[in-house]
């Protein structure tokens, strides 16, 4: 049997967010629990920012999850560095898979460890701009790097999420969401160097960047810590889709939801003001967000608005439907009798 890895979520419990974050652990723990089948070898950590919360902790020691408790990370970084606190998780394998909270378990993760060679950081390209180009340069430069040759398509321009030719897309990103690493690497440390260089600019680009639904998170630095890795000869593979299925899957259908191993319900479970309102077991800020990314910026590049609807909208919005049973099983299963609903 291949060398299991450690799999680390990591929940902030801190501040306004919590309850939300307290919805989407309740609603992984019980997607390991039911889909996670041959992973019961396999560590699973919740490094928790703040003081997981009664619920939590029950659902958390029936899915034999080993609970520590991390400071916030500073404020200068982000919120979003918190997740690099999954690093100081007492781990017990060589490798971790770090993955956010608002992920869902789909299905069996053990024929991950033998897709990704043993020294590899593996992710998922990003599907869009996450910031714009002018800050790219700017961050490229104030690392004192250049910038590298190979760019990536705009997801809303193509579905064919192929490499373009030097100079004719986007600059290269991945998606921080689901991330196989080794723990003892240099990634670390590197990403936090570059989380501290990116938060020098984040007061100025967050204004610039809001009314385009762009941040300034936590992918720009990976991006940036990535290519100085590879250039240093590290080696760095491509995540396998299934493994971290997102809105872009849906609207190509593929992989489809009942092929993905990792689903990234991304803002999921935000809905309403309290805990019974948030674990209502349906995906309507999913299908919300689905929507709005369409009319925000597909829209803005199609050629036939109605032809893209019927394509590529409505049936990623039926595939999404498919999410609601699932949900419903999970809270009748192991979720109902938790918070005493």
């Amino acid at each position: 049997m291949s060398q299991p890895f450690d799999v680390v979520v990591v929940p902030d419990f801190s501040g306004r967010a919590s309850l939300g974050f307290e919805a989407r652990m309740l609603y992984f723990l019980a997607s390991w629990i039911e889909s996670s089948g041959a992973m019961g070898h396999y560590p699973l950590h919740l490094a928790c920012i703040g003081e997981p919360p009664a619920t939590v902790r029950t659902l958390a020691a029936r899915a034999g999850a080993i609970l520590s408790q991390h400071a916030p990370a500073p404020a200068a970084l982000g919120v979003y560095a918190n997740k690099l606190r999954g690093f100081e998780a007492p781990l017990q394998t060589e490798r971790l898979l770090l993955v956010d909270a608002d992920i869902l378990v789909m299905g069996d993760l053990t024929s991950l460890v033998d897709q990704v060679p043993p020294d590899a950081i593996a992710a998922a390209p990003s599907h869009s701009a996450i910031i714009l180009p002018e800050m790219w340069r700017e961050l490229y430069a104030r690392l004192a790097l250049s910038p590298p040759a190979a760019t990536m398509p705009d997801f809303h321009r193509t579905l064919d999420m192929a490499p373009l030719a030097p100079g004719s897309g986007l600059y290269p990103s991945v998606n921080s969401g689901v991330l196989l690493a080794p723990r003892r690497g240099p990634l670390h440390a590197l990403w936090l160097e570059h989380l501290a260089v990116l938060g020098e600019y984040r007061p100025a680009w967050t204004p610039r960047l809001a009314p385009l639904d762009m941040l300034v998170g936590d992918e720009p630095a990976l991006a940036t810590a990535l290519h100085v890795l590879r250039g240093q000869g590290v080696a760095i593979a491509t995540l396998p889709d299934r493994y971290n299925g997102r809105w872009r899957h849906l609207y190509r259908r593929a992989p489809r939801m009942d092929e993905l191993a990792l689903f990234h319900m991304t803002s999921s479970f935000g809905h309403g003001a309290t805990l019974p309102e948030k674990l209502a077991p349906r995906a309507p800020d999913y299908q919300k967000k689905l929507a709005r990314r369409y009319y925000k910026r597909w829209l803005r590049h199609s050629t036939s608005h109605a032809r893209d609807a019927v394509t590529h909208l409505a049936p990623a919005l039926l595939e999404l439907r498919r999410l609601a049973p699932r949900l419903q099983r999970l809270y009748d299963r192991h979720i109902r009798d938790v918070v005493g609903a």
